[in-house]
Parts: structure tokens; C-alpha cells; sequence
């Protein structure tokens, strides 16, 4: 059974950009500059793992291979008209056995940015987790509420799972909750924040306060500033992964500090032991806090 991803193949994406990356165990990190195609490089791994293949309608792309560490290989292929079929096809094989053939049958720009139409595949994965570029999380969850809004949305972005502040404080609020997942979640955050810790008083009338250094109480987490928001949303989706999930994240440095953007891939690996980490980023220093032989470091693709 796959426990994660060896190497990703992308032949003519965007019609004219080829992807090609081999992946570690642990922390791989895959660096540089704008229009390198870093984020297209965890939208596809993202989409192909979950099954949301209906997705790849929206992309323009030849064919994209992707190996797993079983030896398995998952081909995602964009098939033009034939004498034999009138539509373009988006193809979907493991190891050469057809999976799915979904038929292009509409134009691209009536698909739903949201559709679900998921092909189940038992990766051996349990779960991936996708953490878009903080700007584009924040644009997700106020313009993913209204069906007007959401056509903004990038049709290819993976459906993302993820907490928005509000909901965390509801899961706070909750005494069902896992009370060890929630105890890891405020043991990392307070880590994190300075002149301020969180917390919990289960089964009181004040479920959990922020306490600051100079007494002063908030029992609400939109009083953080944005880059203790950006850690707290993080955090507290990693703490509910599954053991083994394949964790994406793309731009953890916006809104954090040197420090912080040290310290976040190397919490997040202590924190949950995930099988492997797939981080794209602009910023060097993501990297400082590990070893050389702790990790890969890739730069983006090239044209061809």
C-alpha cells in the first residue's frame, strides 16, 4: 500500500510548461520564483489524491503521471476528439487499467467551482490535506458562501477543508469535541503567541478566553492579528488529520515572521506524523530550521 508520493510528471501544462519532481519521505519543499508553477504543482496533487478529477477539465495539460511509493503510477490524460468520439475526454488510468473516462461535455465555464463528482481510490493515503496561500484561504471562505461569488474562484483550486476561525470557536464551545486533538492544538498555538496564551475550561460558561499579558481577556480568536490567525487555522485543521496524511501547503510564510516561518514546517512535522510534507514557497527561509539531510529542497519547473 502507498504511503506517499515518489515523483509527480506534468507534459504541457498551461500548454506549455512541463512539471517534473521526485519526492522524499518527511519535509520535500520546492522553491521559487513567480509563474514557476508551484502552486499548479499541489492544485494537481491535490485534485488527482482526492479524486476530484471532474477538476481537471479546467486545466490545460497533455498528460500528468504520478508515482507513489508502491510503484503504482495514477496517469491523468486530456484526450482530444477522435473519428470515434466527438468530445474531449479526460482519462484516468492506474498502473495502464482504466478507472474513468469523463466526457468534456460542457463548456469549461459552466462547470461549478464547487462539484463534487469525487472518484473514490484507495491510494493507501487516508487523507490530503491542502493549505492554500493564506490570501487565497481568506478568499475561499468569504466567497465560497454564495453561489454568485464563487465563480471568482479559480475553477481548478481543490476543495479545501478547512476550519475558518469562526468555526473554530464553535468547536471550542463543543464538549464533544477530541479533547486530545484540541489540548494539541492549544499546546502548539501557545508556542506561538506572545504576551498571550489560549485557554480551555472545559464544561464552564467561559469554554476557553485569550489571556494576555496585561490581564486583558478576549473570548473571541478574530481578536488576533493575521499572522496568529493564519497559525491558529493551520494548526487546529493539522491537529484533526488523520495518522499518515499527505500534508500540501503552498506559501506558509505570508503574514509570519522570520521566526515563525522557521519554526512552522518543523511544528507541524513534530505535531502530527505525517509520512511527507510537500511545501511550496518564495521564501528561503522556510528551511533554516532543518538539516540538509532532513529534507528535499526542488525548484519549480520549466518550459518546454
Amino acid at each position: 500500500m502507498a504511503k506517499r508520493i515518489e515523483s509527480i510528471e506534468g507534459v504541457r501544462i498551461h500548454g506549455h510548461f512541463y512539471l517534473h519532481h521526485r519526492f522524499s519521505a518527511g519535509v520535500n519543499i520546492v522553491y521559487g520564483h513567480n509563474g514557476g508553477g508551484k502552486t499548479t504543482l499541489l492544485e494537481i496533487l491535490a485534485n488527482a489524491i482526492s479524486g476530484n478529477f471532474i477538476k481537471f477539465a479546467y486545466l490545460d495539460f497533455s498528460e500528468i503521471n504520478i508515482e507513489f511509493d508502491d510503484g503504482k503510477i495514477l496517469s491523468i490524460s486530456k484526450v482530444q476528439p477522435t473519428e470515434h468520439d466527438d468530445v474531449p475526454m479526460i482519462s484516468v488510468r492506474m498502473d495502464e487499467e482504466l478507472i474513468i473516462s469523463i466526457p468534456i461535455v460542457e463548456p469549461v465555464s459552466t462547470y461549478t467551482s464547487n462539484k463534487t463528482d469525487n472518484i473514490l481510490i484507495d491510494y493507501g493515503i487516508p487523507q490530503v490535506s491542502y493549505f492554500p496561500a493564506y490570501r487565497i484561504l481568506y478568499d475561499y471562505l468569504v466567497l465560497s458562501r454564495d453561489e454568485q461569488n464563487r465563480k471568482l474562484l479559480s475553477p481548478f483550486s481543490p476543495l479545501i477543508y478547512y476550519p475558518s476561525i469562526n468555526e473554530i470557536e464553535e468547536n471550542l464551545q463543543d464538549d464533544v469535541i477530541k479533547r486530545d486533538s484540541i489540548q494539541l492544538f492549544v499546546n502548539t498555538v501557545n508556542r506561538f503567541y506572545e504576551k498571550k496564551k489560549l485557554v480551555l475550561r472545559p464544561k464552564s460558561d467561559i469554554p476557553f478566553e485569550i489571556i494576555y499579558e496585561d490581564q486583558h481577556r478576549s473570548r473571541k480568536l478574530s481578536s488576533l492579528f493575521s499572522g496568529e490567525r493564519q497559525i491558529t487555522t493551520m494548526f487546529y485543521a493539522v491537529s484533526q488529520l488523520n495518522t499518515g496524511s499527505l500534508v500540501l501547503i503552498d506559501e506558509p510564510e505570508i503574514s509570519l515572521d522570520v521566526v515563525w516561518q522557521r519554526k512552522i514546517l518543523r511544528t507541524i512535522l513534530s505535531m502530527f506524523k505525517t509520512e511527507q510534507i510537500i511545501a511550496c514557497t518564495h521564501s528561503p527561509i522556510i528551511a533554516a530550521d532543518f538539516e540538509d539531510r532532513e529534507l528535499e529542497f526542488r525548484f519549480a519547473g520549466k518550459i518546454i
